[in-house]
């Protein structure tokens, strides 16, 4: 009854409010988490995930271990969707080693499965890319063991979206093109588009006329389908820009406009989940290529102007404008009320470990040791700091040294450091007033970064918000 949301909601409805008033806890866990369930496959995530909650304070983490952890795996993945790809991937972990410990049984080979493909999809979105593709090359075989078809496909377009990521567009494409057939198969139309949507991003790097043709069929699967999805949101980045570079204004002007009201639906529908906008433009950007774009339109026949609808276009964008920076200042907020609130401590990624590491306990029990004392003693303030450097004053090789980082600190080499450098600087500038007069590029300089852009954009990914912006908030305060 997943597709007949409201025939599946009476049914669970009832069920729920029968639980309640006779107090069958049991039930209510079981009942909160399929009425989860049909909501978020109708793409309702923020209710979802309300249900999500209820049915983890009902579920028993001994007596109803198999309830628990499913409950946790779909609220990992709504965590996916909003980037909160660290905290989905601690849970993925848990419940990988949990389904281990107890043995696959026939009627959890489709969430062992399951858990396999969102731990290296999200491996790969956390750019722990030889991670995500031992996930994948586990996720075929056991596909084939089990022989499930639909999996297979999963992985094998996982691991082509995994390459793309690596650079290695040619593999890629061959890997995503050979998925998508088994995804239509399957009838897992939404993971077609995407597979659609890389293959016509490799197509435009080739120069190819046939990228066009998989970037539109991306986006017809997602116009005809009602959910939301903020990775789809670069299915229309992709046709923008590929209109923009072939100049062609008319089809340039109608995904722009496309691209803008995904967005706007994205937050206005997912605004207690869609926290990130979209990466590539942000919407005060857009709304003045979108205004270019009708002017050039405009110039090229004059005729078929209408000055009072340009003044009205002129209002909706300029209050689309102002109110998007409305958003933005309020989240900027909120990510630094949360910074001031918590430690580094809070913000670092604690150990995890995944197997397939392959080197001795009592070796990575030193490194790890050695690096807890590198980060002790700030080592990674040196601007020459590099995997070589690190390595040699840890007294191990590269290759171990970068696995170990890949595998317990859940983020490659660079992200690594650059999340040290980030996290001290946030404490720093809460203390040292001297600091906040500094110049962004100083700053920069000061801990390790060699221009005041890169430090710029890790600021920003590790915590949402601007250098300029944090420090002036700072200054506010005194």
């Amino acid at each position: 009854l997943l597709g007949d949301q409201k025939l599946s909601s009476l049914y669970l409805d009832s069920l729920i409010a029968i639980s309640e008033r006779n107090n069958l806890t049991k039930y209510l866990g079981i009942a909160n988490h399929r009425r989860g369930n049909v909501l978020f496959y109708n793409g309702d995530f923020k209710q979802a995930l309300d249900h999500y909650l209820i049915a983890l304070k009902y579920a028993d983490k001994e007596e109803q271990s198999k309830l628990y952890f499913s409950v946790k795996h779909n609220i990992a993945i709504i965590k996916g969707f909003v980037g909160q790809n660290s905290e989905a991937l601690s849970i993925y972990s848990s419940y990988y080693q949990y389904l281990l410990k107890g043995g696959i049984t026939d009627s959890e080979i489709e969430k062992y499965l399951n858990n396999i493909f969102s731990i290296s999809n999200t491996l790969t979105k956390s750019e722990l890319l030889d991670s995500a593709t031992y996930f994948n090359r586990l996720g075929i075989r056991e596909a084939k063991k089990y022989k499930r078809v639909d999996h297979l496909a999963k992985f094998i377009l996982g691991e082509g979206y995994n390459l793309y990521f690596k650079g290695d567009y040619n593999r890629s494409k061959d890997s995503i093109l050979k998925a998508i057939p088994l995804l239509y198969r399957s009838n897992d139309d939404l993971n077609a588009a995407i597979g659609n949507l890389y293959v016509g991003k490799i197509l435009i790097r080739e120069k190819s006329d046939k990228a066009l043709m998989h970037l539109k069929k991306a986006d017809s699967i997602v116009s005809n389908d009602q959910r939301l999805y903020p990775e789809f949101i670069e299915i229309y980045e992709s046709l923008y820009n590929y209109y923009k570079a072939n100049s062609d204004p008319e089809h340039q002007l109608k995904y722009l406009e496309k691209l803008i009201s995904y967005d706007k639906n994205l937050r206005q529908k997912y605004q207690g989940l869609y926290s990130t906008m979209t990466q590539e433009y942000d919407q005060p950007q857009l709304t003045k290529e979108k205004e270019a774009i009708i002017n050039l339109l405009e110039k090229s026949n004059a005729r078929r102007s209408n000055g009072i609808a340009i003044l009205a276009l002129i209002l909706i964008i300029s209050l689309s404008f102002a109110y998007y920076y409305n958003m933005r200042r309020q989240i900027y907020q909120q990510r630094f009320e949360e910074l001031i609130e918590s430690g580094i401590s809070k913000r670092l990624s604690s150990n995890r470990k995944y197997s397939g590491l392959k080197i001795s306990d009592d070796l990575i029990q030193k490194i790890l040791d050695d690096i807890n004392d590198f980060e002790n003693k700030k080592l990674f303030l040196n601007s020459n700091l590099n995997l070589s450097k690190m390595a040699s004053i840890l007294g191990t090789n590269s290759n171990y040294l970068s696995r170990v980082i890949n595998q317990y600190k859940c983020k490659n080499f660079s992200n690594y450091i650059n999340d040290l450098r980030i996290d001290f600087i946030i404490d720093e500038l809460q203390v040292n007033k001297v600091l906040r007069h500094y110049t962004i590029k100083a700053l920069a300089l000061e801990i390790g970064f060699n221009n005041a852009e890169s430090f710029t954009n890790a600021f920003h990914r590790r915590v949402g918000i601007y250098p300029s912006y944090y420090i002036k908030e700072l200054n506010k305060r005194g």
